[in-house]
């Protein structure tokens, strides 16, 4: 059986029992609810027990509840979902199908009340992206171990880097681990110890010692200036030549030929006295008003001191660097009987700093090394 209103509005008191369609133009006005096969379906505030599926509803603009929903989708389209202070749980994927660009935008999982800091995928790389002036802080339960911003990353102090545990930087000190670098300048070292060095050239030192001794196997600067050129050989010196203020380097055998002098001779480095009856040159008497002139090589006194002080001096001309005067007192002299070294007043050398020297015992010998000719300066050797 079918019943059919007529358009305008029918009133029924009681309850109305349809096995049929039911069908109208109008509107239907219940004062309870609907039921279906003895189940309430719906009721003026909502959908009663037995509504549990909506397969075509598309709009419900005032629906504010639902009971759990355990199946269903959301369309392309749908409007924001603001769930208030409630959680959102899922036991499934949470699935952002674009890729992101910036904070706040479309792809990025936004935080903070004023979008300050974003999360995304920007098509090749995973972006954490902090709004300006924001620094992402790294805790262990609660307690600040370090963080990273526009500075850079900073742990907390007594912290350190980790590299496959083991530590490799602290705020003061590299990790024993690290057992080579790159580094091409360090500030000042107030210790160092060091196995096998290869360098094309280290710097300046204040002080460097060497328990094993220093090798060049180039070019090696000394005090700041240098003619050492060559390269470093066996048997060689070096010293600084006051007249010129620079380091030089000679073979051992080369410098002694050098300073052999008159009454020398240099055989491979060995110096021996000549066979010539000439040389050695025999010194005798001189007086402060005229002393006798020495020789380059070696002088002594041909007979024993007699007499009052005698005067010698260095050879007037033809020292140059390098050269050595060679003095060998004679017997008898006392330290009332000397024998004075100077040189001549056009000369003025200086003797390790001093104007002359005495020979004062029979057994007093003295080598005097020209380091500078123009002044000319002896050291005493």
């Amino acid at each position: 059986m079918a019943y059919k209103f007529q358009t305008g509005a029918a009133q029924m008191d009681g309850n109305l029992s349809q096995d049929g369609v039911l069908s109208g133009s109008g509107d239907l006005h219940l004062a309870t609810a609907i039921d279906i096969n003895g189940t309430e379906v719906l009721n003026s505030s909502g959908g009663g027990s037995g509504f549990t599926t909506a397969n075509s509803l598309t709009s419900a603009t005032a629906l504010v509840s639902v009971s759990a929903l355990n199946t269903g989708s959301i369309a392309s389209g749908f409007g924001a979902i603001d769930n208030g202070t409630s959680n959102i749980t899922t036991g499934g994927k949470l699935l952002i199908d674009v890729d992101g660009s910036a904070i706040d935008a479309a792809g990025a999982i936004t935080l903070g009340a004023g979008a300050d800091v974003g999360i995304y995928f920007d098509g090749g790389d995973l972006v954490l992206d902090g709004a300006s002036g924001a620094g992402l802080n790294m805790s262990v339960a609660g307690s600040q171990v370090g963080s990273w911003d526009a500075n850079g990353i900073n742990l907390v102090t007594g912290d350190a880097f980790y590299i496959n545990q083991t530590s490799v930087l602290n705020a003061t000190t590299l990790g024993s681990a690290v057992v080579s670098s790159s580094l091409t300048s360090v500030g000042t070292l107030t210790s160092l110890a060091v196995g096998a060095v290869t360098s094309t050239g280290i710097g300046s030192f204040a002080g460097l010692t060497s328990s094993a001794g220093f090798q060049a196997d180039s070019t090696m600067q000394l005090d700041g200036v240098s003619d050492v050129s060559a390269s470093i050989q066996q048997d060689s010196f070096y010293y600084l030549d006051a007249s010129d203020g620079l380091m030089h380097r000679e073979l051992m055998k080369d410098f002694v030929s050098g300073i052999a002098g008159t009454g020398i001779t240099a055989t491979a480095g060995v110096l021996s006295v000549s066979a010539d009856s000439s040389t050695p040159n025999a010194m005798s008497g001189g007086t402060s008003a005229s002393p006798a002139e020495m020789d380059e090589g070696l002088n002594y006194g041909s007979t024993a001191m007699l007499g009052p002080e005698q005067y010698w001096t260095v050879p007037a001309s033809g020292l140059a660097l390098g050269d050595i005067v060679r003095v060998k007192a004679p017997s008898g002299v006392t330290a009332d009987n000397f024998i004075r070294i100077t040189a001549s007043v056009a000369q003025d050398a200086t003797f390790d700093g001093e104007k002359h020297i005495n020979l004062e015992s029979p057994y007093a010998a003295v080598s005097l090394f020209v380091i500078s000719a123009s002044p000319l300066i002896f050291r005493i050797i």
